[in-house]
């Protein structure tokens, strides 16, 4: 049976682990928004105004098209501009976060981790160690992790009544 320290600390652990992963999925995100958008305005980078005139004898019948076609692009573009600023929000709060880890290699694997998205064996390769070793220091990072982290990630603080 664990102590209570001990429990605290397993606590800790989930929180930094739920933190870290949170900004791994925002900076997946971040990655999609960004190429998203950009396809998106390069699609439409020689793209101006639709002539009315130029349309045959019924000017709505292509031009409304063409008007609902770049009021839905509009729209996306919108909502992943807005997405991609909650992800970086979530990115940036965690790598302000990993910066304050004091073990280099600690924070090296978080890092490249979480907000580079490497794979394992890539970490490994990356911080010249087995991939054992690479999740081992992963945990420890972890731990350091929690102590550097926003307070509205931690755990709830209760009183003592």
């Amino acid at each position: 049976m664990l102590g209570r320290s001990e429990e605290y600390e397993k606590l800790k652990a989930e929180y930094a682990e739920k933190f870290a992963e949170r900004a791994a999925g925002a900076a997946m995100q971040l990655r999609m928004y960004d190429i998203l958008i950009h396809d998106m305005e390069a699609d439409c980078s020689g793209v101006s105004g639709v002539s009315y005139d130029k349309a045959g004898n019924n000017p709505n019948a292509y031009v409304d098209g063409v008007h609902d076609q770049s009021i839905r692009m509009s729209s996306s573009l919108e909502r992943w501009r807005a997405g991609r600023k909650e992800a970086k929000a979530v990115v940036d709060a965690a790598a302000r976060s990993i910066a304050k880890v004091e073990d280099a290699r600690c924070r090296q694997v978080l890092e490249l981790k979480y907000l580079d998205g490497f794979s394992w064996k890539q970490v490994a390769k990356a911080v010249d160690c087995s991939e054992s070793s690479a999740k081992h220091m992963r945990v420890k990072a972890l731990a350091m992790l929690y102590d550097c982290m926003p307070e509205q990630f931690k755990l709830p603080s209760y009183d003592a009544v």
